[in-house]
């Protein structure tokens, strides 16, 4: 019982945040920032394009 709860926890203390940052006028920079690694890049720019009509640029923070 006791490794269930750990594992929880652990999957709790996952956070992803999202921030928005107003550059000019009009124009605003959306950084998303906590994804895991497993998680599929491609799908994720591709789906943001689609339902957004954005343009989406995908960077390596190195940490």
């Amino acid at each position: 019982m006791a490794d269930s709860t750990d594992e929880s926890q652990s999957s709790a203390d996952h956070k992803v945040h999202v921030r928005l940052e107003q550059c000019h006028g009009r124009k605003a920079l959306t950084t998303v920032d906590g994804l895991s690694e497993g998680v599929g890049l491609e799908e994720i720019t591709r789906g943001f394009r689609e339902e957004f009509s954005c343009d989406v640029d995908v960077f390596d923070s190195g940490a």
